[in-house]
């Protein structure tokens, strides 16, 4: 069994039982309870939906480094953390790559050696953020991830477009 398998069926398990954080499974009064007035589904929190397999670059990551990230790990885009604390710096897109690669007139070696420039006053959300609101930022700002963070600011999570289609897809499976 691949780790999206694993990942899949934890994230059926999580949604046609309840919320990690409650402990315990709900029964089906309390589940059909909670579906008639609605709270179950948009009660769930960050930490119950985030990814926390993180794919991450230090402050002081090469375009190189960044561009070797980005293409191998097929992702669009990484949080940038404190090499020494992990505290959340920024966000790096492939954009950010394009618009500072693409300035250039030539692509020279030396470029790519130079540090990346990255999004450096990110939008990040805590752990206890509540998915009505995940939806709302995802929506109103068309984000395609929103890294997760303690209350110390440390990076413990990321939440993407693919984990509110995986939450959306369980929760119309739901009896």
């Amino acid at each position: 069994m691949d780790e999206i398998e694993v990942k899949l069926r934890t994230s059926y398990t999580l949604f046609n039982m309840g919320s990690r954080t409650s402990g315990k499974a709900k029964g089906p009064k309390q589940k059909q309870q909670a579906e008639q007035e609605g709270g179950d589904f948009m009660a769930t929190l960050a930490r119950d939906i985030m990814s926390t397999n993180l794919i991450t670059l230090t402050e002081k990551a090469t375009i190189e480094e960044a561009l070797k990230i980005l293409i191998n790990a097929r992702v669009t885009g990484v949080p940038i953390v404190s090499g020494d604390t992990g505290k959340m710096l920024g966000v790096l897109s492939e954009f950010d790559i394009i618009k500072q690669v693409g300035s250039k007139t030539s692509a020279n070696p030396k470029l790519f050696k130079k540090p990346v420039r990255y999004s450096k006053k990110p939008r990040y959300i805590h752990t206890d953020t509540p998915l009505s609101e995940i939806i709302n930022l995802f929506v109103e700002h068309k984000y395609r991830r929103l890294p997760v963070v303690d209350e110390h600011e440390k990076l413990v999570g990321v939440i993407t477009r693919r984990d509110l289609m995986r939450v959306f897809f369980y929760r119309a499976r739901l009896p």
